[in-house]
């Protein structure tokens, strides 16, 4: 069983109030980003069955359809 959090660390603006590990948003960088958790959730899965995927960080609903589609192949 593989469980596993994907930390999305985007936001439209970074709230002052804010602890977590978040940043504003950047042309590119969360396609980027993205691309960047593919090879590594294929690297950390290991041929194993992930059982769920939680999203979380800053605003995980910046992700575009596409992109979330992408992380759960």
């Amino acid at each position: 069983m593989l469980v596993i959090y994907l930390h999305i660390p985007f936001c439209r603006t970074k709230c002052a109030y804010c602890a977590l590990n978040s940043i504003g948003q950047h042309p590119g960088a969360l396609r980027r980003y993205t691309q960047a958790l593919r090879r590594e959730l294929r690297s950390a899965a290991g041929g194993q069955a992930v059982t769920a995927i939680y999203f979380g960080g800053g605003t995980p609903a910046l992700l575009a359809p596409e992109m979330v589609g992408a992380l759960l192949e």
